[in-house]
Parts: C-alpha cells; sequence; structure tokens
C-alpha cells in the first residue's frame, strides 16, 4: 500500500526555511482570526520558554507548538496548509518586527531573516521594486495582498496599507502589538548591540527552538482526512471549523466559491454571536436532537445517510445565521417581541433558541403571523421560568421538549396552534408555579431583578408609570446581605434570598435606602418603609420585617406571577 502521508518534526525556522515550494493556506480555511488574546499568549510563552532557559542553556531545549498538516499539490509546486494557519501567520508576523529590529543595528541580519524566513528575493531576475520575490508563507486568499504590505515586503511604505476587512485589523493589531514589545526591551537594552543581541536572540528561540510535528499528505482530500482525525479528538480545533471545512470540500470544485462566500457570511457574524451555539441550535432547530456529543460527526452521518446538498446548505446556514443573530440581539420589529427576547437573553434560557429559530424561520416564511409569534416568544419565556427559574425542575426534560418541538414546528400546517397547545400541555399548572414561587429564592441579581420588575409592570398595567428595564433598576435586599453585628438575625438569615425579601427600587430611592439607618427594635430594615411606601401604601401593615412577614408577601408576589407569566392556550 503506498504511503499517502508521512509525518516528521520540524522547527518553525526549518518549515518556513524548507518552503521551496511555498506554504500557501487552503481555500477551505478561514481568514486570520488571532485576537489580541492569541498573540499575547504566544508572545508570552515564547518569552516564557526564553527566559526559562537563558544564555546556552537554550541548547537542546524545545517548545512543542502542536501539529501542522500540510499536502502536496501536483507535481509539488507548492505546500497547501490545512491546519496551522494561525501559528504560521503570527510567527512570520513577529519575525518580520524582528526583522525590523534587527535593521536598526544590522541590514545584513535583517536581509538575512527576511530571505531565509518571509521572502526570498531574487535580484538577478525580475523587476524593481520586487524583482522575483517568494513568498515562504501566503495566508488565506482575502489576507493575501494585504498581509505582504504589511509584513513580508521588507521596503514597507510609510503609510501603511489600510485594512479593508476584519482579518486585515486583526493582522496589523498583531503586528502593532509585537512592535510595542520589542520596542519597549530595545529603549530598555538602550538599543545598539544589546538590543540587536536581544532580538537575535529571540528570533533564534522562535526559529530553532520552537518545534511542530507536521504531517505532509500526497494530496488535499488525504491532508483533510488527517486534520479531521486529529481534531474531531478534541486536540485544538472548534467544532465550526471542521463543519465549514467538511462543507465546503464536500462541494464540486465549480461550486465552492459559492459555498465559501455562503459559509463567510456566517462567520462576518462572530464577534456579535458564538458560532458554536448556532450551529448546535441550528442543528437542534432542524434533527431535534443530538445522537452523539460530536455536532460534526452528526453532519458527516446526515451528509451520507440524506445526500445533503452542500450548496444548499450553506445557503440555508447563511439565511438562518443572520435570523439567529436578530434573535440574539433581540431585534424584532414589534417591541413587544423585542421585549419577550431581552427576558430570554436575561435569563440565559439558551434552551429556546433551537425552537426560537424555527419560529423565526417560519416568521420570514410567511407561515407564523407577527401576532402569533410575539405570542409563542412570550410563552416560550413563560414556560421556561415556570419550568426552570422558578421550578427547578429537570432541565434535560424541558430541552428534550423544546428540542423535538423545533423540528416539529416546521413540519405543522398549523405550526402556531400546534406550539401553544403542547407547550400548554408540558407547562407545570398554574396551582404548581404559584405554589413553587411562594417558597422560591433567586441567588442570580439579573433574574430577581427580572422577575420583580415584570410583576410591577404587571401592577401598573394601566400605564401611568413607566418601570425602568430590569438592567436599570437597583435590586435591594429588605434584610441585608451583611448586616452589622448589632441587627444580625438567624431567623430572617435564612431568608435572605427568598423572592419576599427583595424589592427593585429607583437610584433615588436606593441611595435613600442605604443612607437610613436600621432600627432592631423598629423591626425592619430601612428599605422596607420604602418597599412598604412604594408597593402596598400601608405602612401599618408591616409592624414587623420577620421570617412570617416575608412569606405573606412572597405568597401575594406569587398571585401576580400567575398572571405575569400565563400560559395562553390560543395564538
Amino acid at each position: 500500500m503506498p504511503e499517502q502521508y508521512h509525518a516528521e518534526k520540524r522547527t518553525i525556522g526549518g518549515l518556513l526555511s524548507m518552503s521551496e515550494p511555498p506554504i500557501e493556506v487552503s481555500t477551505v480555511q478561514r481568514d486570520f482570526s488571532w485576537d489580541t488574546l492569541h498573540v499575547r499568549a504566544f508572545w508570552e510563552d515564547l518569552l516564557s520558554f526564553s527566559n526559562t532557559h537563558p544564555g546556552s542553556s537554550l541548547e537542546g531545549q524545545e517548545y512543542f507548538l502542536g501539529s501542522i498538516v500540510l499536502a502536496k499539490r501536483g507535481e509539488g509546486d507548492v505546500y497547501v496548509l490545512v491546519d496551522g494557519q494561525q501559528r504560521l501567520a503570527t510567527a512570520t508576523i513577529l519575525l518580520s518586527v524582528i526583522r525590523d529590529f534587527l535593521g536598526k543595528y544590522n541590514l545584513d541580519a535583517a536581509r538575512q531573516t527576511q530571505n531565509e524566513y518571509i521572502a526570498k528575493t531574487d535580484y538577478l531576475k525580475g523587476t524593481s521594486p520586487h524583482f522575483d520575490r517568494m513568498y515562504k508563507f501566503q495566508p488565506y486568499e482575502h489576507d493575501r495582498h494585504f498581509f505582504r504590505q504589511l509584513v513580508q515586503d521588507d521596503n514597507i511604505p510609510d503609510a501603511a496599507p489600510k485594512p479593508t476587512q476584519r482579518s486585515h485589523q486583526l493582522i496589523a493589531k498583531a503586528r502593532s502589538f509585537f512592535k510595542e514589545q520589542l520596542g519597549r526591551q530595545w529603549e530598555t537594552l538602550g538599543g545598539g548591540e544589546k538590543g540587536f543581541l536581544w532580538a537575535l536572540r529571540l528570533q533564534k528561540v522562535l526559529t530553532n527552538h520552537v518545534s511542530v510535528v507536521i504531517a505532509i499528505a500526497l494530496d488535499e482530500d488525504i491532508a483533510f482526512s488527517v486534520f479531521e482525525t486529529l481534531n474531531d479528538r478534541g486536540i485544538g480545533v472548534a467544532p465550526e471549523d471542521l463543519i465549514r471545512n467538511f462543507v465546503t470540500l464536500q462541494a464540486p470544485e465549480t461550486a465552492r466559491p459559492e459555498v465559501r462566500s455562503n459559509m463567510e457570511k456566517v462567520w462576518a457574524l462572530e464577534p456579535e454571536l458564538r458560532l458554536e451555539d448556532f450551529f448546535r441550535h441550528y442543528w437542534l432547530s432542524h434533527k431535534g436532537d443530538l445522537k452523539s456529543r460530536s455536532l460534526y460527526r452528526e453532519l458527516k452521518s446526515s451528509f451520507s445517510s440524506e445526500k445533503l446538498s452542500p450548496v444548499d446548505y450553506s445557503r440555508d446556514l447563511a439565511h438562518s445565521a443572520e435570523v439567529y443573530q436578530r434573535i440574539v440581539s433581540c431585534s424584532d420589529p414589534d417591541t413587544d417581541t423585542s421585549r419577550h427576547l431581552e427576558s430570554v437573553k436575561t435569563l440565559r434560557a439558551q434552551a429556546l433558541m433551537p425552537v426560537l429559530l424555527s419560529l423565526f424561520d417560519l416568521a420570514e416564511a410567511g407561515s407564523v403571523t407577527a401576532h402569533q409569534a410575539r405570542t409563542l416568544v412570550k410563552t416560550l419565556v413563560s414556560l421556561y421560568v415556570r419550568h426552570n427559574v422558578i421550578g427547578n425542575l429537570e432541565s434535560s426534560k424541558l430541552e428534550e421538549e423544546l428540542f423535538g418541538l423545533a423540528r416539529d414546528l416546521r413540519e405543522k400546517k398549523d405550526s402556531a396552534g400546534y406550539a401553544l397547545a403542547r407547550l400548554a400541555k408540558f407547562a407545570p399548572a398554574d396551582s404548581d408555579f404559584k405554589e413553587a414561587f411562594s417558597k422560591a429564592e433567586v441567588r442570580r441579581r439579573e433574574v430577581a431583578r427580572y422577575l420583580l420588575r415584570e410583576i410591577e409592570v404587571h401592577r401598573r398595567r394601566t400605564g401611568e408609570l413607566d418601570v425602568a428595564p430590569s438592567n436599570k433598576v437597583n435590586l435591594e435586599h429588605i434584610y441585608p446581605l451583611s448586616p452589622g453585628a448589632e441587627i444580625q438575625d438567624s431567623s430572617l438569615g435564612e431568608a435572605v434570598h427568598r423572592i419576599g425579601n427583595l424589592t427593585i427600587l429607583s437610584t433615588a430611592l436606593n441611595d435613600k435606602a442605604k443612607n437610613s439607618a436600621f432600627s432592631k427594635k423598629q423591626g425592619f430594615y430601612a428599605a422596607s418603609d420604602l418597599l412598604v411606601a412604594k408597593e402596598l401604601g400601608d405602612k401599618a401593615k408591616f409592624v414587623a420585617w420577620t421570617p412570617e412577614t416575608i412569606a405573606q408577601r412572597q405568597a401575594e408576589l406569587a398571585n401576580d406571577a400567575v398572571a405575569v407569566w400565563a400560559m395562553p392556550t390560543k395564538p
């Protein structure tokens, strides 16, 4: 059997200097994506390794940077990089900055760094300014021209090229970060020979002592199989990146530009949403469950068993990503629907996302009206509050129900009516919810603010007064979380997180409460004065703040909660 790939250990310098042919990033890879956090980690690891082995103790030491997967293309005119783009791009950026600092003292050293690791120039061929230049590392095509101008060309103009996309900005930020770090040390050493020798040692650490294991495959398909096997075992690539590459490679060569374009629309939303969450929720929205822990394996199996079209799949992904982004950003033309989506966000109700994606996909298609969508979103929030937030019931059962509903919604003619009936049947009964609410404790401040704010809105439903959003009001513990020794009461301390011991106050009232004194003799915290005035209008109703008083108030709040988080049965 012919050898399909072979593996070997190389240093970063050995990998870059060997590249005749050069290393070119595969067309199924994404743009440069490392932000300052990743670049800083790369730098600090390198510096830590160097400092751990000062002077001649560096000899024989290695810092392992992981695996790199390459494929030969054609007759070997280029190596295609399937895995390792971010690390090699970042190493090249750092080498370019080292080159520039070396050139401050010794131009020959700078030229040697440039020719050996960055871009080899044959001055006997071609014409000025580039002559015949072979770039050792060639990033993703959308970044290539910008990367050459900013990083790889050693005759960089005074005016740096302007970034035209996010990946360009990240490349520029990475180079600025390295320039700042080297510049700081250069100034500390006073430049000159000391600065030069320090920069030279840093280059030696990076090129001669940072190692990788490279797997070189006969072709790109084999290389991707190696990459897939390594990373589906949890070694380092996110499942969404595996999915992107897999779907792109499933498409015929002529269709890959469209698939890549659709995938790029999904990745363009990355700063605003977590792609891993989106891919998982998209799958659950269509399939109802995950048979295994690996979403990537599920997708591969479906492509095989269902004969999915990679072009159609990428189109639907791009469309759903835009819909998902609107859900996450709580952006809907209907203001009430947007407010209910804010509730989903506040409660961190991730279990609702697959069914919300199905619902809004149907709304986009005209199968669900705006009124029906609004009612269903409110009902989903009510169910989540009843089942999870207050009921503390088994989350897995709620997820199983919701994920199945997300799938089934796409197949029903009367989607809204079917969904409301199914949700009402699954939800805890009013009596059970009321009892659970009357006993509940809430420790997450944003959830407590949300619950009390929604009840306050319900109580003011005639509309004479507005209530600020839950994130704009202050949560007050009537009996305080940290009472002084003179007011400690063990019976009240046990009830400190009960809903009945919590209230929301405006900033002005909250400041007044904080400036008031607690009188144990009086029997309740100053905030309860404000609470009674705000909420009950009858200070005599609570003559003392006791566990019984808290329970009484919480029972009254529970009566309102049943109406606030009601379960309607009609769309």
